[in-house]
């Protein structure tokens, strides 16, 4: 009995056409199983006649240890991604298991969720690589991770089943010299002032250095508490990414907004980009996009990489904001938006849909014209060639 106490509990959730590199990595787990570290479980081990999603379920809440194979058909299953990923990141917020994102292969999985996880093998170099000289190579690196993991706890210098990482108070007691405060030869007042500062210094750096970490630990925590709201809401629809409906819009804002104003600069670059994975930024032709940028703060954030189509920006401040590498800017609303000091091209002033009142990079502001209807395109052309005539943006 003393014994099966001993065990850790192991679940992995995979993605049925990963099934190979399942059965590969338990073969490989055998000798810690074997030896009665771990015990494993996947739904391969429920039965006939079992109910297989209370199975799971059952599974994902008792375990101590999560292994989530990650793979192209990992990151595209609704059920890997909304249930299984989804479940196994509330228990490892609660403090109640570890949650290990293994690398089956090469999927760009940094802007999902798991990308504030340490994945395995080292480096997140996929199993699959041809960096390892053979699979094997890159399964037991992943063994052996997972072993100073048991190690660590079993030593004590692990957390009672990972909670989220916390900082650790530093306490700094330095040893002073028996002569510190006796004025004499061998400790001038000129010295001794300078020994203080010293240790003050010492303090105010790991002070920051504390706090640096504390601050990024919690913007990684709200950023991940923001994009599990936002699929908690897809999920509650039951709608795919790909689509969203009117009572969708309202309560996505609502998210929306809060992160943006919640987040710092590179998260809310990474919110962003999460969102258009989401395909929640974007509206189509005659339909209205879900997420709209009314007022808010957008300062600093990359939208490299995005096609942005049908978005509202009104009003929001976009200062330092690079837009070079996004993809299109065709039918951005940009009304009063304030663009000073940001990256954008004439060519995509020019895709924009509507320029009006808007504080360009060079602080030309484009003209406020009333009673103007922006889907005609001869009169919208005349606007953009008078605002933008002198706009010659930096290099």
């Amino acid at each position: 009995m003393d014994s099966e106490k001993k065990h850790i509990k192991v679940i992995c959730c995979y993605a049925h056409e990963d099934q190979s590199f399942l059965n590969e990595l338990k073969e490989h787990l055998s000798p810690l199983q074997q030896e009665g570290h771990i015990t494993f479980w996947a739904d391969i081990d429920i039965v006939a006649g079992t109910d297989r999603e209370q199975a799971l379920h059952t599974s994902l809440d008792t375990a101590q240890i999560i292994l989530l194979l990650v793979s192209h058909h990992f990151i595209a299953s609704d059920y890997c991604y909304h249930e299984e990923m989804k479940h196994a990141l509330k228990r490892y917020q609660c403090g109640e298991a570890i949650v290990i994102p293994i690398i089956v292969s090469p999927v760009y999985w940094q802007v999902t969720p798991l990308r504030i996880l340490q994945a395995l093998p080292e480096h997140a170099e996929a199993i699959t690589s041809s960096k390892w000289n053979h699979p094997n190579d890159a399964y037991y690196n992943v063994v052996m991770g997972l072993r100073e993991i048991l190690n660590a706890r079993k030593s004590g210098s692990l957390p009672t089943l990972l909670t989220t990482p916390q900082a650790t108070p530093i306490s700094f007691k330095p040893h002073l010299p028996p002569h510190f405060f006796v004025q004499g030869k061998k400790s001038p007042l000129l010295l001794r002032w300078a020994y203080v500062l010293l240790i003050l210094l010492i303090i105010l750096a790991v002070g920051i250095t504390t706090a640096t970490s504390l601050h990024t630990h919690n913007q990684d925590t709200l950023l991940t508490q923001y994009e599990v709201n936002i699929n908690d809401l897809i999920s509650k629809h039951d709608l795919p990414h790909s689509q969203v409906d009117a009572p969708v819009r309202s309560q996505a804002r609502n998210v929306v907004n809060d992160a943006l104003k919640q987040l710092d600069d590179a998260h809310k670059s990474s919110f962003v980009h999460f969102l258009a994975g989401t395909q929640l930024i974007n509206g189509e032709p005659d339909v209205q996009p879900i997420i709209v940028f009314n007022g808010v703060n957008l300062e600093n954030v990359d939208f490299s990489g995005l096609e942005l189509r049908i978005v509202y920006f009104w009003g929001a401040d976009l200062r330092g904001t690079d837009f070079r590498q996004a993809i299109s800017l065709q039918g951005v609303d940009l009304q009063n938006a304030n663009l000073q000091n940001a990256h954008i091209t004439i060519e995509q002033l020019k895709a924009a849909w509507n320029l009006q009142d808007t504080i360009l990079p060079d602080e030309t502001h484009c003209p406020r014209y009333t009673n103007l209807l922006f889907p005609d395109g001869n009169l919208l052309d005349q606007v953009k060639q008078r605002c933008l005539s002198h706009y010659h943006p930096p290099s």
